[in-house]
């Protein structure tokens, strides 16, 4: 029974299946990159980012951070850590390079349950910075942060992000939970 299990499992990977067991969606493998989760933040992990910021304008500002990737490949997932107040409300996504150019954008709908929100992409990406950034559709998202770092922020209404090219300044002592998966 286990062997046939084994084979089983070896033979999805083969072809590129993404397997979850008890945990996060983790992309299979095969895209030739180093098939890790980057965080925004100096040493920030899955678990970081567990300010809750209420009362904000996540619909009148993009918020986000820098992220330095380390080995390149494909980026194939963008992330943020958000909650819906009430409800379920929709939210832009958008990767950026280190020059702020646009690279590529998704949406995702969060529910009342904090967590991250991936968004899958296909973008190659080499060593260096990023950015991702993201904007609620309402005034009743909540968004996640650390204040030992500091993150971006943008003065972009929900309706207008993503711009083309990003014009965000720093936020003190705000920074995001954003991440970007690079197989």
């Amino acid at each position: 029974m286990i062997c046939g299990l084994i084979i089983l499992l070896v033979g999805f990977m083969s072809i590129g299946a993404t397997i979850v067991i008890n945990g996060p969606r983790i992309p299979a493998a095969g895209g030739g990159g180093p098939d890790v989760w980057y965080y925004a933040g100096s040493g920030k992990g899955d678990t970081s980012y567990t300010t809750l910021g209420e009362g904000w304008e996540p619909h009148l500002n993009a918020y986000g951070g820098s992220i330095s990737v380390a080995s390149g490949g494909t980026c194939t997932s963008i992330s943020a850590k958000v909650r819906a107040d009430t409800g379920t409300i929709a939210w832009k996504i958008a990767l950026y390079d280190s020059d702020n150019n646009l690279l590529a954008s998704g949406t995702f709908n969060s529910t009342t349950t904090a967590q991250w929100y991936d968004v899958t992409i296909n973008q190659s990406v080499s060593s260096g910075t990023y950015k991702v950034m993201y904007s609620c559709s309402t005034s009743l998202g909540n968004i996640y942060r650390d204040s030992d770092q500091s993150g971006l922020e943008d003065a972009v209404t929900y309706s207008a992000f993503p711009e083309s090219t990003l014009s965000a300044s720093t936020s003190t002592n705000n920074l995001y939970g954003v991440r970007m998966y690079v197989d």
